[in-house]
């Protein structure tokens, strides 16, 4: 299941040195080794400088976790579904490549 997050509230982030506005936003729904759902995507964010910030993303119970993001197959395949939704953001992604 894929979402594209839209509102008209600017949301924020926390980041290590501030915080940022989330621009867009893709998420999929998928499960860890123990089943537990996780939620995986990537997010288009404006820091207050206004450079723009790609940041990779899972979710568990709620949270935002920090850490090490990693992706098995199909995890892969729907990130690449999500980021079908926002051409903007999946401009920012292929820049890495």
């Amino acid at each position: 299941m894929s979402s594209n997050e839209t509102t008209a509230k600017p949301r924020y982030v926390t980041l290590p040195w501030g915080r940022a506005q989330v621009i867009d936003e893709v998420t999929f729904e998928s499960a860890g080794d123990d089943g537990r759902p996780v939620c995986v995507g990537v997010a288009h964010l404006r820091d207050a400088d206004g450079a723009e910030l790609v940041r990779f993303f899972y979710r568990s119970n709620g949270y935002t976790v920090r850490g090490p993001l990693t992706l098995r197959a199909a995890d892969r395949l729907g990130l690449k579904a999500a980021l079908a939704q926002s051409p903007a953001l999946r401009k920012l992604v292929r820049e890495l490549v």
